[in-house]
């Protein structure tokens, strides 16, 4: 099963839309709604809201509740680049947190404690798969 998580309802309604045998579930006052998209089981977080605490907490979510095995994050709407535009794909190799800072402590700018990483790796397949998805709708 596919996890896609939006922060707001105009990133997640055209999924939702054109998903097949849906059903619609609150859980602590999120909609998440499953069903069928080009043949796959998903689950379409409604309207997460904005921030990473939000979208952590419907990962979790969708993660102990619906047994997603892959996450995508779709609309986001801040970039921390200028080489990134509105309707422009991102597709990740790694997640930093980026506004995690412990130097002070003598850590690396975005170590995460605990797990002793800066960069949490995505999952090589599917990021590849991405990109060839990406690319066959004619994106770089």
């Amino acid at each position: 099963m596919i996890g896609i998580i939006g922060a707001m309802s105009v990133e997640t309604e055209a999924l939702k839309a054109k998903l097949e045998n849906k059903k619609s579930e609150i859980v602590c006052g999120v909609e998440y709604v499953s069903g069928e998209l080009s043949g796959k089981s998903v689950v379409v977080v409604a309207q997460c809201g904005i921030g990473k605490v939000f979208a952590a907490i419907c990962a979790q979510t969708m993660i102990l509740r619906y047994g997603v095995s892959a996450l995508i994050n779709t609309g986001v709407a801040g970039t921390l680049s200028e080489k990134i535009g509105v309707l422009d794909f991102a597709i990740s190799t790694a997640v930093v947190q980026h506004d995690m800072d412990t130097s002070a402590l003598g850590d690396l700018p975005g170590l995460i404690s605990g797990i002793n990483i800066v960069e949490i790796p995505a999952s090589k397949s599917l990021s590849e798969t991405a990109c060839r998805l990406a690319a066959l709708q004619g994106n770089k």
